[in-house]
């Protein structure tokens, strides 16, 4: 009886997890595509790279971008995944920005692993936590 409950436990656990992880990705995804199939192309320039040091692990660097859109308004994002540059640009740095021409608040820097790699990780991810799930449902 003990051993079943773990099981459920971990089974719901497991579910959460991939729970969350289709949800993030899902939308990450969605955007990327809103934005390729809809986007338009622009020159960024890094405004800030915000550094972020954790303890035993390998610093993150997040960039806040500036670009101007087609309408010539200026606008400021930082960037989503912090480990989408080996080495991360410095301040004035120029990077190519994708954004969505009705919504310039869904933009992303114009790379493959920021637009796609990143959420289809989560998104194997996800698949991989939820068959965690049932496999330990089922003992």
């Amino acid at each position: 009886m003990m051993i079943r409950i773990k099981a459920f436990a971990y089974a719901c656990a497991f579910t959460a997890l991939s729970g969350f992880l289709f949800y993030t990705s899902g939308s990450d995804l969605f955007k990327s595509l809103r934005i390729a199939m809809d986007g338009l192309t622009t020159e960024g320039r890094v405004v800030k790279v915000d550094r972020v040091s954790k303890i035993n692990q390998p610093d993150n660097f997040y960039l806040v971008i500036q670009f101007t859109d087609h309408r010539g308004r200026t606008h400021r994002f930082k960037n989503r995944h912090p480990y989408s540059y080996l080495f991360a640009p410095e301040a004035d740095d120029r990077v190519n920005v994708r954004y969505w021409r009705n919504d310039t608040r869904i933009a992303t820097l114009a790379t493959v692993w920021e637009s796609f790699f990143g959420p289809l990780l989560s998104l194997l991810m996800a698949v991989f936590f939820s068959w965690m799930a049932v496999e330990e449902y089922k003992k």
